[in-house]
């Protein structure tokens, strides 16, 4: 049998291993549990943007790496798991509780400052959306440094308000507010991912504090969510290339209500591309990084050009498109810096860590646990195609972990909630 196909059957295996193995645990699906949605995702995206290839072929080698990054990150999920045994759900951990009117107060302040650095940046570089070159502004704009970081708290602002109108029916009103002068941000920004990295995480909360998400309602979501990166994309591109986009895609048989199509194939593709390009590049040509790219994400808030993983591996390949670099999926930065092993401790460390911060937010029963594990789980499905390695995620931890500080009731106040 082709050593290709093996592996193929081999990752397919898997997923029914732990499709059975997530059922038997759990005795019913959790479809944010990292052992069923992670996989899904990882195999599902891999799988299609492999198979879609016309300029590069996978080696064996490259899906050996999917195989192996799967079995590193399903034993890494394992750890925690192990340690707790028996999963018994608690009630919830502490006294402190969550008060409407100081995070209504908290989030107000930080949209305030976040909307100030936001207008100093389009200012200085131009409102993406807007702009004619779209991809070179989103350039300039991604290059700003700690004031970029503290424009993105837009996107936490929006998971926040989120929280806010599940539990505060006094504070809906504001709340509504702000969530869509967030949405409007979002979509200023030009950017496929920014609006989805706000909605997951308040899905997330939505899914265990209001009502569970069916798997058709999840499916569905998922299908809006190709239907939006595709249309976003096919808008960025026509707004450089004019009616030459669309006289391209109808050359190759694409119907107009079908153009977003051709944009998400492209997305697939781009990834498992990009990996085959890095296995070409090293270590034969540059050697290994030896974290190089793994540290870059913490230089980034930093004055001066600091470059993202993507945009390091970009001008490695020579590739000279405008745009924020280059996507090779989330195993491509471990390889670089550390080859083989690389893949196998970083995706053994994704798995300890999602599956430690996915058990902890079942056990707290708290908003802010479940905003936490859903800012966690999109980082980890977008960083299949692209990276997880991201400044952003940080900043959104640490800027979760500030209101729930100075959202925390310190008297018996009327609208709280339990953490």
């Amino acid at each position: 049998m082709d050593s290709v196909i093996l592996i193929q059957l081999l990752l397919i295996i898997i997923i029914a291993l732990i499709a059975v193995y997530t059922v038997l645990r759990l005795k019913k699906i959790d479809i944010f549990s990292p052992l069923y949605i992670f996989p899904l995702a990882y195999v599902f995206y891999l799988f299609i943007g492999s198979l879609l290839q016309d300029e590069y072929i996978i080696s064996s080698q490259q899906w050996f790496y999917y195989l192996l990054g799967l079995i590193c990150f399903s034993v890494g999920c394992a750890i925690p798991l192990l340690k707790s045994m028996v999963w018994k759900q608690e009630n919830g951990e502490g006294k402190k509780k969550w008060d409407g009117r100081r995070l209504l107060v908290t989030t107000v302040a930080i949209f305030c400052v976040a909307v100030v650095a936001r207008s100093l940046i389009y200012l200085k570089s131009g409102i993406p959306l807007l702009s004619k070159d779209i991809f070179a502004t989103r350039l300039d704009v991604s290059a700003s440094g700690y004031l970029g970081e503290i424009a993105m708290s837009t996107e936490i602002v929006f998971m926040v308000s989120v929280a806010g109108l599940i539990l505060f029916k006094k504070y809906r009103l504001p709340f509504a507010g702000l969530l869509i002068l967030s949405f409007v941000l979002a979509l200023l920004s030009g950017t496929r991912t920014s609006l989805i990295r706000q909605l997951v995480p308040g899905i997330v909360l939505f899914h265990y504090i209001v009502k569970k998400i069916s798997m058709k309602a999840v499916a569905f979501l998922v299908l809006i969510s190709l239907v939006f990166i595709g249309s976003m994309n096919l808008l960025r591109v026509y707004r450089v290339w004019g009616s030459a986009t669309l006289d391209d895609l109808a050359q190759r048989n694409y119907k107009p209500a079908f153009y977003w199509v051709y944009f998400v194939f492209r997305d697939f593709k781009h990834g498992p591309e990009g990996f085959a390009r890095v296995l070409e590049m090293i270590p034969s040509q540059y050697g290994y990084q030896w974290g190089k790219l793994h540290l870059a994400p913490f230089l980034m808030p930093f004055p001066g050009n600091q470059p993202p993983p993507g945009v390091i591996l970009k001008d490695m390949a020579g590739l000279e498109f405008v745009g924020v670099g280059m996507a090779a999926t989330m195993l491509a930065a471990q390889y670089a810096d550390f080859g083989l092993v690389g893949i196998m401790v970083g995706m053994f460390l994704v798995g300890i860590v999602y599956e430690h911060v996915y058990l902890l937010a079942r056990r707290r029963k708290h908003p802010f646990h479940y905003l936490v594990l859903g800012a966690i789980t999109i980082t980890f499905i977008l960083g299949i195609r692209t990276d997880y390695l991201n400044f952003e995620i940080l900043w959104t931890i640490i800027l979760l972990a500030i209101i729930h500080f100075f959202a925390r009731s310190r008297g018996p106040l009327t609208s709280s909630i339990k953490e």
